[in-house]
């Protein structure tokens, strides 16, 4: 019995080595445990970056499970999540690691009736740090479902008023809810 309680630990023992080791190849070598969350940019394998979609934004994609998607997806949902925040998340991620990043955010905005502009502003502030870092990435942005407790309907003009001025791909998830 003794030793095959030991046996037991010894294989307990190396599962948790190899958890450690799966968990921390996807943060850059050079950080520590003691570095700033800016400093801790999250990574992928080194493998092709041609399969690597981000999905990142609000609460809305909590449900979502990457398991069920195509190889390569990582997906970060935050509740709460505004535009600001969601672009202070994806400084974490060396996006060079990507080849598409899907931008789900701004419904939180909308619910805290923020400046139409200044919504404009700071979602532009998002795509134009996702080009400076990896210009080459596709990048799609979606509306902002229905809400109950805000008419989101100027905000996602101005999702798509983006997407034209910069040349990337508007997902209407407003109208897959309206439309019959």
């Amino acid at each position: 019995m003794g030793l095959q309680l030991q046996k037991q630990q010894r294989d307990v023992n190396q599962q948790n080595e190899n958890d450690h080791d799966q968990q921390s190849q996807f943060l850059n070598k050079d950080n520590s445990n003691r570095a700033s969350p800016r400093d801790r940019r999250k990574t992928l394998t080194p493998s092709k970056t041609s399969d690597k979609t981000l999905l990142i934004g609000s609460s809305i994609l909590h449900g979502i499970n990457p398991k069920g998607l195509k190889h390569g997806v990582h997906k970060h949902s935050k509740s709460g999540a505004t535009i600001q925040s969601t672009k202070d998340d994806i400084t974490m991620y060396d996006l060079k690691n990507f080849q598409r990043v899907i931008i789900y955010t701004g419904g939180n905005d909308a619910s805290r009736k923020t400046d139409i502009e200044l919504f404009e502003e700071r979602y532009c502030q998002l795509v134009e740090f996702i080009r400076k870092q990896h210009p080459a990435c596709k990048v799609d942005m979606c509306t902002v479902c229905p809400r109950e407790d805000v008419d989101v309907t100027d905000y996602n003009k101005i999702i798509a008023e983006i997407a034209e001025t910069y040349s990337l791909k508007c997902v209407d998830i407003y109208t897959a809810f309206t439309d019959n």
